[in-house]
């Protein structure tokens, strides 16, 4: 991708807020959208993947890209900006998807090309402080001037994607793999031990090849990519185990298990002990004195 051909065109900017009650149905748009989780949180299902975006939160969807979002009966501060990465004659005919939900017959969409850059929804970036004060002035300054990408606006989306864009060699395979990916990684671990990973999973999801992606894990954490997400898992089992009422069947179903022998044997190998004595001794400990 050629830096030097994006003038970015701002089709809309605006702080706005998502009522507890107002679910975004699965939808795809036709540009990308720059969006901050001002307050609140909410479950963002990004092409059949579910991610948890607390607070503080930076996500930067992409065209043409299968998405929705649930809220947690909580109200979503999310401001945001929809643009495209150069501006084209179709780009003013654009309207907020969320007001004109029968675009995508009438409007040409936008090629994503910063898939294979940035191929996660949630980006990070140095100076989040910075960032942010960018962000907001590029949506005041555009509210203010009747909603027009002025050339002091397309400067600030030029800066802001400079930030959020990650230093890409010239060659594909001499990358930098930064450490906010690999974190991304162990994050991504964390969040979905419950469910049956593979490293196979983890390559289409952050579009890094296996062996790359182990070693790099491995030079930071100093264990392996499945090791350490079978050691996430048994200690989200330990977890859910101290809690009262929770059986050893419906920990192991919870956590994808093919059976209750199969958990079992996973917990002894990890703790030496089975999660049925576990769990009897941590409640015979936690009732003395009561």
């Amino acid at each position: 991708m050629d830096y030097n051909t994006i003038n970015p065109y701002i089709c809309v900017a605006q702080n706005s807020i998502l009522l507890n009650s107002c679910n975004i149905a699965t939808r795809k748009i036709p540009n990308y959208e720059l969006l901050y989780v001002e307050k609140g949180r909410f479950e963002l299902v990004y092409n059949k993947i579910s991610y948890v975006c607390e607070e503080g939160t930076i996500l930067l969807l992409h065209p043409e890209v299968e998405h929705s979002i649930n809220l947690m009966g909580i109200d979503v501060g999310q401001p945001h900006i929809h643009f495209y990465l150069r501006y084209e004659d179709y780009s003013k005919r654009f309207l907020d998807p969320l007001q004109n939900r029968d675009y995508s017959a009438q409007r040409k969409k936008e090629s994503d090309e910063l898939s294979e850059l940035l191929p996660s929804p949630i980006v990070s970036v140095s100076d989040k402080n910075r960032f942010l004060s960018v962000f907001y002035k590029l949506i005041e300054e555009f509210q203010s001037h009747q909603k027009q990408s002025t050339l002091s606006i397309r400067a600030q989306m030029l800066y802001l994607l400079d930030m959020i864009l990650p230093t890409i060699s010239k060659t594909a395979s001499r990358r930098i793999f930064a450490m906010t990916e690999i974190e991304a990684i162990k994050n991504f671990i964390d969040a979905n031990c419950q469910s049956n990973l593979s490293l196979k999973t983890l390559q289409a999801h952050f579009f890094f090849g296996t062996s790359f992606m182990e070693q790099k894990f491995k030079d930071k954490y100093g264990i392996s990519i499945m090791r350490y997400y079978k050691r996430s898992k048994m200690e989200k089992a330990k977890n859910l185990l101290e809690r009262p009422n929770v059986t050893v069947t419906l920990v192991s179903e919870y956590l994808s298990f093919s059976s209750t022998t199969v958990f079992s044997r996973a917990f002894k190998n990890m703790y030496g002990i089975s999660p049925q004595q576990f769990q009897k001794e941590f409640r015979k400990k936690n009732s003395v004195g009561k």
